[in-house]
């Protein structure tokens, strides 16, 4: 008999769990779009929001191909962002889901209005590749900075992990330096140990810069250390005031 009650509460809990409520349609998002063969989108956080303080990056793909060599000469042209239509959820953004919006060249949410129109279109998602949220106290230690690569075809992406107030939200292009090889990377995102905070005595915002990545370079999770150089800066903003305001 106990057994059987402690199963039906467990079911009971699955059930629940399983029944938890979708956070409700709470804002308009903006994400910025890189990548070639894949097409990768990096939400713009606010750190502390309960509608936008999360790190999230996804792969996606266009439902209309018709419009991908567009995007991909947008993307190897300069800055390109991904306006969802309408308020939603972050936590709809689930693999398959599909989400309609505008791309558009520069970033659509800047003050001047300096940004144009690509094109209208829908993505779906490939998979979920890096959820932090940004809302609670951050565990690591003041001084350790840790990031993640992405790549697509040959480019690798380098990515900051987001853990604070004013952390520096980036993506930059990067290629190991003369006699430097580079990581294997997967699919998935590679995590990598970036050098410390201690870096950064009196900067702002509080973590490193493309050069100082580079002074220093990363650490692989198998313990590889790769020293590389910065070929492109994709974008870069502060999870303070991502919304708006580029560095």
């Amino acid at each position: 008999m106990r057994i059987k009650f402690f199963l039906a509460l467990v079911a009971l809990g699955v059930s629940m769990w399983a029944a938890a409520p979708v956070q409700a349609a709470c804002g308009k998002h903006g994400f910025w779009v890189f990548g070639g063969d894949r097409i990768f989108l990096s939400h713009k956080p606010l750190y502390g929001s309960a509608c936008h303080g999360k790190q999230l990056v996804l792969e996606v793909v266009l439902t209309d191909s018709s419009k991908l060599v567009t995007l991909k000469n947008a993307m190897t042209a300069g800055e390109v962002t991904f306006g969802p239509t309408g308020d939603f959820s972050l936590q709809t953004l689930t693999v398959g889901s599909t989400v309609k919006g505008a791309f558009s060249k520069g970033n659509f949410e800047d003050d001047d209005q300096s940004a144009t129109p690509l094109f209208q279109g829908t993505i779906q998602v490939k998979k979920v590749l890096v959820e932090r949220s940004l809302l609670e106290t951050p565990k690591s230690s003041p001084g350790a900075l840790s990031g993640f690569l992405l790549k697509s075809g040959s480019t690798h992406y380098l990515l900051n992990s987001l853990d604070r107030s004013r952390d520096l939200d980036q993506v930059v292009e990067i290629k190991p330096k003369p006699g430097q090889s580079m990581v294997e990377v997967g699919d998935d995102a590679h995590p990598v140990q970036l050098p410390g905070r201690q870096f950064l005595a009196g900067k702002k915002p509080n973590t490193l810069t493309a050069m100082d990545s580079e002074t220093a370079g990363f650490t692989s999770s198998d313990g590889k250390k790769v020293h590389f150089s910065t070929t492109r800066v994709i974008f870069r903003a502060s999870s303070s005031d991502g919304f708006k305001n580029s560095l």
